[in-house]
């Protein structure tokens, strides 16, 4: 408050929209997995805080995000960081379950 010495400025920044993954499709997504790995091998990922691109292309049209488990050993490498590194062998199973999935979801909207 000016009267007691005080100043601010406010300045807001809008960052990256929130992601929202569209049921239809998460439900698929998570079908299709489940066929492919396995559904014990399948998890719901706890909602989080950080910011992704993603969510721009979501605002467009219907999707989901995945998450793709490809840890190799015991260390938390997270993305974007200098330790960050994966098995590679899991991709193979990623592809498959993207793949069937937009195989799929073009199969319901073609009818």
């Amino acid at each position: 408050m000016k009267v007691l010495g005080g100043d601010f400025e406010l300045n807001i920044t809008r960052g990256y929209p929130s992601l929202y993954n569209a049921p239809e499709v998460a439900g698929l997504l998570r079908e299709v997995a489940s066929e492919i790995v396995g559904q014990e091998k399948v998890k719901m990922a706890d909602p989080g805080m950080g910011a992704e691109d993603f969510a721009y292309m979501t605002q467009k049209a219907p999707g989901a995000m995945m998450i793709l488990g490809a840890k190799y050993d015991g260390i938390n490498r997270p993305h974007h960081s200098p330790i960050f590194d994966i098995a590679e062998e899991p991709m193979q199973y990623g592809a498959a379950i993207l793949a069937e999935t937009a195989v799929r979801l073009l199969k319901q909207h073609a009818k």
